[in-house]
């Protein structure tokens, strides 16, 4: 498939020419490598801006529900902040390469400082609809500005690292996300009993201001490697491959696995085991507890299981830890105790099933490679499509979620999820395997029917292919 790709073909010659200029000496570092500490202050960014959207879990749904706002108002505001980021991802892509990164980096994390403050002056409006107003205008502009810089972090770092890297790295981004997803639900619940609503709000903002500032002061366009002459592809040209469309959707179900809670779960503790905010917030950690941790490991992990195969396991995780949650009302009656601890439990599979999410990006950049593209033409897209995802799924899940809840209570709604999980994990595994098949599943459709594979071909890596190829297996099968 390499061998036949246009794309390839007309990059030999550039490859050839490039080769002989360095082979007198020592390659050269790569000219968009990140300083350390540029590289630090983006994953500092990452981590603070989840903090900030997590912040509000403990207490918000119940100040929420004391001005009339019901659970599924509660999930709009929620999924909202991903609305911004589902529409913007677009255009977050076009400024990414089109503007200055320290400019764009810089002003977009002082906007979303200045608009998590406003959320402080919410108690100030006593009618529900007033509260909804307010709060979901906010949630939607944080929505569209966290989009904008995230895709530029994520591609600045894509194009800073080794291919075979670029799992690691962005398990070191998203290890940072999800330290700010941990830190986010518990330090709002401490900070909430310490000194009312108001706080959290202005405690986030005030280190986004801080992140903000170190951006124009400590950042320049040569260090972070702007580029006007790299070229570029469209998302229609990496949608082209299905095995990427899979690859997509699972990272939708990941996200969704991660906030369908967001909304549901606070109230179902409160309401069950009578914690306070600053315990609530311990239970939202236990997930993002795990997702940090292994975040970084993940990427190793699928460098030599397959970054697909992990990615489909993670799936399975987390599918499981729902029906434990509730735990199942399907299941024997007393098989499962109603515990704290069941549910901590089910929370950290939650996590460890959803930090397999990292092992997506180098999936589709494997993929892309093997049809002609270069890391630095779809670094940009890849970055969208990772955006896009967790928007989508970050947006479905919390109006998913309130709704189940309000229709079947939260043990049903939470097994009903980890249904859904598992069929898209079967089908999408299915899909997957007929354009990108594993040396196993060639080797047994081969066997069926009666021919030899290519010498040389059991072994060889099948994380990506063409379309061409993938059509011509589908006439075999056919």
């Amino acid at each position: 498939a390499l061998g036949s790709s246009p794309r390839m073909a007309e990059r030999a010659p550039a490859a050839d020419s490039e080769a002989g200029e360095s082979s007198d000496g020592d390659a050269p570092a790569s000219e968009s490598a990140l300083p350390t500490r540029s590289y630090l202050l983006l994953i500092a960014i990452c981590g603070c801006g989840d903090a900030t959207y997590m912040v509000l879990a403990p207490f918000f749904p119940q100040r929420a529900e004391e001005v009339g706002l019901s659970q599924t108002a509660n999930g709009l505001i929620f999924s909202v902040f991903m609305w911004g980021g589902l529409v913007v991802t677009p255009i977050a892509t076009w400024l990414s390469r089109n503007t200055s990164s320290r400019l764009l980096l810089g002003t977009c994390v002082l906007l979303q400082a200045g608009l998590t403050a406003c959320f402080a002056l919410a108690p100030l409006l006593t009618k529900g609809w007033q509260w909804f107003a307010f709060c979901f205008t906010l949630r939607l502009l944080q929505g569209v500005i966290a989009a904008i810089y995230e895709v530029a972090v994520s591609s600045l770092i894509m194009c800073s690292v080794d291919v075979e890297n670029v799992g690691t790295a962005l398990g070191v981004q998203e290890a940072a996300r999800g330290v700010g997803l941990m830190i986010g639900p518990a330090v709002g619940g401490i900070l909430y009993a310490a000194g009312g609503f108001a706080l959290p709000f202005l405690a986030s903002a005030g280190a986004l201001a801080l992140l903000g500032g170190l951006v124009f002061l400590s950042l320049d366009d040569e260090t972070i490697g702007d580029d006007d002459e790299r070229e570029h592809v469209t998302f229609s040209d990496v949608l082209a491959q299905p095995a990427i469309c899979v690859v997509t959707a699972l990272l939708v179900a990941l996200a969704m696995a991660l906030s369908v809670l967001d909304p549901i779960l606070g109230p179902f503790v409160q309401e069950t085991f009578a914690l306070s905010p600053g315990g609530i917030g311990l239970v939202f950690s236990a997930a993002t507890l795990s997702y940090a941790l292994l975040s970084p490991v993940i990427g190793w992990v699928g460098r030599r299981c397959g970054d697909f195969a992990v990615l489909t396991g993670g799936m399975l995780i987390s599918a499981a830890s729902f029906f434990l949650m509730g735990p199942c009302p399907w299941l024997p009656a007393g098989m499962l105790p109603t515990n704290v601890w069941l549910l901590v439990f089910a929370m950290l599979s939650v996590g460890i099933g959803s930090a397999t999410l990292t092992c997506a990006v180098p999936c589709m950049l494997a993929i892309c490679e093997r049809s002609g593209f270069e890391t630095e033409e779809v670094s940009d897209v890849i970055s969208g499509l990772l955006s896009f995802s967790w928007s989508l799924g970050a947006l479905v899940g919390p109006i998913y979620g309130s709704g189940l809840v309000q229709a079947f209570g939260f043990p049903e709604a939470t097994s009903e999820t980890g249904v859904l999980l598992l069929a898209l994990t079967f089908a999408g595994t299915a899909v997957f395997q007929l354009y990108e098949p594993a040396p196993a599943v060639k080797r047994l459709a081969a066997s069926f029917l009666g021919e030899s594979p290519p010498c040389g071909e059991e072994d060889a890596p099948v994380i990506g292919g063409s379309n061409a190829a993938a059509a011509e297996r589908l006439d075999d099968f056919a």
